[in-house]
């Protein structure tokens, strides 16, 4: 995979990354999501879903966060009424069913 820094190309290493998402409405908690998740997936009847994917290797933890935000708030999802989290690899990594 390739990177633009300081307007030159070169390799850099790509890190896999999940966000989930959840509504307020289906989870009393961060925790709550987080563990429905890790039982039955995101393909259940509660309203959540979860995003993979991949940021360079350099990225800090704000940087991620607002890359995985932003491919959920672009389908359709917002900050108001959601739980939400980074989580690091993909839910398969973390032995979940996506």
């Amino acid at each position: 995979t390739r990177c633009i820094t300081r307007r030159t190309w070169r390799l850099c290493k790509m890190r896999t990354y999940t966000f989930l998402i959840g509504t307020m409405d289906d989870f009393e908690s961060i925790e709550e999501l987080i563990d429905y998740t890790e039982a039955i997936g995101v393909h259940g009847i509660k309203d959540c879903f979860a995003y993979e994917f991949e940021a360079p290797i350099e990225c800090n933890e704000e940087t991620v966060t607002r890359i995985g935000r932003g491919i959920a708030f672009g389908n359709g999802w917002c900050m108001d009424d959601t739980y939400s989290c980074m989580i690091d690899g993909s839910l398969e990594d973390q032995g979940v069913a996506a």
